[in-house]
């Protein structure tokens, strides 16, 4: 969906020469074995994924508030810097009871946009009211990874 992941073990980061310049004690083979035991993942964004496409667009939200229902267009990264702006949007409507976010331009949301989004939906009586269109797969995935995609989506 967007993204590579590549696995690399702990143990390719030791020193070549562990153990072969002196004789290997107990202590150093434990290390060593531990250190294979570990990975960590490197993810990268695929060359011609669909947020590669999305991911120069600069941050925007234009929003509406009419009859109870807050609309809002979003465009580029939600993320720690940016996210405050759509909350302080939507702070701004009084009496909201129906929440309609159109985010197929979004190429992005960190765990700040995310927590935007859930202050909006508890901030809803029926929670039936809240409404994503547009949901691109990489901004599914980060819901699904996250479990937000259980009663966002």
């Amino acid at each position: 969906m967007g993204f590579e992941v590549k696995e690399i073990g702990m143990g390719d980061y030791l020193p070549n020469h562990f153990g072969v310049l002196a004789p290997m004690s107990a202590e150093d083979a434990r290390v060593r074995d531990v250190f294979r035991g570990m990975c960590f993942w490197e993810l990268t964004v695929k060359e011609n994924s669909e947020q590669n496409t999305a991911q120069d667009i600069p941050f925007r939200v234009e929003s509406e508030f009419a009859d109870g229902k807050f609309t809002a267009r979003i465009e580029g990264r939600v993320d720690t810097i940016t996210a405050p702006q759509l909350l302080e949007q939507f702070q701004k409507a009084d009496g909201v009871k129906a929440i309609e976010l159109h985010v197929e331009k979004m190429s992005y949301i960190s765990s700040a946009g995310l927590r935007v989004l859930l202050i909006m939906y508890k901030a809803l009586d029926d929670k039936s009211q809240f409404k994503l269109v547009g949901t691109t797969d990489s901004v599914k995935e980060i819901m699904e990874v996250t479990g937000f995609d259980q009663f966002l989506l």
